[in-house]
């Protein structure tokens, strides 16, 4: 069986879900601006991190991280 029969989704969509939680975490546990997390996960720039994001959560990552509400995910389960 390949990836997307036994998950449900593509890999991309199963790595990209991973990074954000990453963001996610990163955005809450330090004061690390954007742009110097963008390429600590690879994205190229801190625009293309903050679009990915807020397709994914719905906000941007400042919003989020004013918001002080993080509840992480499990990372095998996302």
């Amino acid at each position: 069986r390949n990836f997307s029969e036994e998950e449900g989704r593509t890999i991309e969509d199963f790595y990209q879900a991973q990074r954000i939680e990453r963001v996610r975490q990163l955005l809450h546990q330090t004061d690390l601006p954007v742009s110097e997390i963008a390429p600590l996960l690879r994205y190229g720039t801190a625009a293309h991190l903050s679009n990915s994001f807020r397709r994914y959560t719905g906000q941007s990552p400042s919003a989020f991280r004013k918001s002080g509400v993080f509840v992480p995910k499990d990372l095998s389960s996302i």
